[in-house]
């Protein structure tokens, strides 16, 4: 399923990034200096790159100045300068997914550079808090942080309501995605399978994913805008990682009607991917799609068509 669309996003990437790394935000399709960059978005783009033997090391170099004994940076400006304390976000474990993969299928310098990342970060694993975090670092491969999810899973779980937490928010596909990654397979089906009954319209024939505007707090109505398009890629990385834990091909149908979200299987019927410059679009409302094509974006399709084509023709 995954197209040339994937050469197109890879040239996106590169135009997005300067001598200091990927930009976070476009004006449109132009990349906006002004806005800064990311460590999320520039693991992301390392991840890309090295799963891809593509040039890569400018990536990893953002991720070296990031790291810190307190966790990583995630906020600089156009100036090269971090506006944030080493923190423990979602980037953490986004950078330590990166750091991992680097470690395991980089060239002996990469793995050099990933290894000193992974022992300077490491001692912050124990003050994460975050599930998302957790669940980053479980795909990473650190011990007891699954465990720590399925406690989550167990504490908030009721008839109706098989999940981690009270509410669906942001990048929900990643929490079975760290379970099923884990082993912890029994249990990822549970989730993952929930969350796409939840997900899933039958009248419309696509995924619904939760909107930003409002989330979808427990007991209360799911907000259907501003759908992002981070929730179609990690739905698809979810269930990808269900079909390898499980080899039941029902989960590699689900991961392509995920991915059609992107190309206009979605409740408003408009596709996100720009077929002139590769970018993809940030979202969309209740009207239209958002006319600017920013990191997180480009970087989630890119991840999903990885994820799909390495299964569909393996």
């Amino acid at each position: 399923m995954p197209s040339n669309n994937l050469d197109l996003a890879l040239t996106y990437i590169r135009r997005m990034t300067d001598k200091t790394g990927m930009l976070e935000h476009a004006k449109f399709s132009e990349p906006l200096k002004s806005e800064g960059y990311t460590t999320d978005d520039n693991a992301r783009a390392y991840e890309v790159m090295l799963k891809l033997g593509q040039p890569r090391q400018i990536y990893l170099d953002f991720l070296k100045r990031a790291v810190d004994a307190g966790g990583f940076h995630n906020d600089m400006n156009e100036n090269g300068e971090w506006l944030d304390k080493p923190g423990l976000g979602e980037w953490f474990g986004r950078a330590m997914v990166a750091t991992d993969l680097g470690i395991k299928t980089g060239d002996q310098n990469e793995k050099n550079d990933c290894r000193i990342i992974w022992d300077t970060a490491k001692p912050a694993f124990v003050h994460v808090t975050s599930l998302r975090t957790m669940a980053q670092l479980a795909i990473a491969r650190v011990p007891y942080m699954a465990e720590k999810l399925v406690s989550a899973w167990q504490k908030n779980r009721s008839d109706d309501w098989e999940w981690f937490e009270p509410g669906l928010y942001y990048d929900n596909g990643r929490l079975p995605h760290a379970l099923f990654s884990a082993g912890h397979v029994k249990q990822g089906q549970i989730t993952l399978d929930w969350l796409i009954t939840k997900l899933w319209e039958d009248q419309k024939n696509c995924f619904n994913f939760v909107g930003q505007k409002g989330w979808w707090k427990k007991g209360e109505s799911k907000a259907e805008f501003d759908q992002q398009p981070v929730e179609a890629g990690s739905m698809v990385e979810a269930c990808v990682s269900a079909y390898s834990a499980t080899q039941d091909k029902k989960y590699l149908d689900w991961a392509g009607k995920a991915y059609e979200w992107y190309y206009g299987r979605n409740i408003i019927g408009e596709s996100l991917v720009d077929n002139r410059t590769g970018g993809i679009r940030d979202g969309f409302n209740s009207q239209e799609c958002s006319l600017n094509e920013g990191a997180e974006a480009v970087l989630s399709f890119a991840l999903a068509s990885l994820n799909l084509e390495k299964h569909e023709t393996g």
